[in-house]
């Protein structure tokens, strides 16, 4: 019986991609980002890809790889639209397995290197509608 394939993948799967995404596409020189407000909304703005596509025939497919393996987070990365095509389009076989790795392990290695530094504010309400900005140390 052949494999039934499809994506399905865990909460923490996508929190991690998102996480680790630190805004935007994996691409690199890539500005475009995890969301976009539209109509006042947001709306992701990035695809879920497979570096080793998840059906057979696909780019990059391994048979190495089952359902489980091709379905995790080793294998996934966030791109914008545009790079989703290319990277499985007319020209995806540029697009290798090696060079896809290389995109996740960068873009992922920044995020984990340095937590993102915000301004923490602090609103104080007795008296005073003005608010305290502190910023993390460095």
């Amino acid at each position: 019986m052949a494999e039934e394939t499809h994506r399905k993948y865990d909460n923490t799967t996508i929190a991690a991609l998102m996480t680790l995404a630190r805004g935007g596409c994996y691409a690199p020189r890539c500005g475009a980002p995890t969301v976009r407000i539209i109509d006042g909304k947001p709306v992701l703005n990035l695809d879920i890809a497979h570096i080793r596509a998840l059906k057979a025939g696909g780019k990059r497919y391994d048979p190495s790889w089952n359902l489980d393996k091709r379905n995790s987070f080793a294998n996934l990365l966030l791109l914008c639209n545009v790079h989703h095509k290319r990277v499985d389009g007319v020209d995806g076989e540029k697009y290798t397995v090696e060079i896809l790795e290389g995109w996740k392990r960068v873009r992922e290695a920044d995020g984990q290197d340095e937590p993102p530094r915000v301004k923490w504010r602090l609103d104080f309400m007795k008296g005073s509608s003005h608010g305290t900005t502190f910023p993390l140390p460095a």
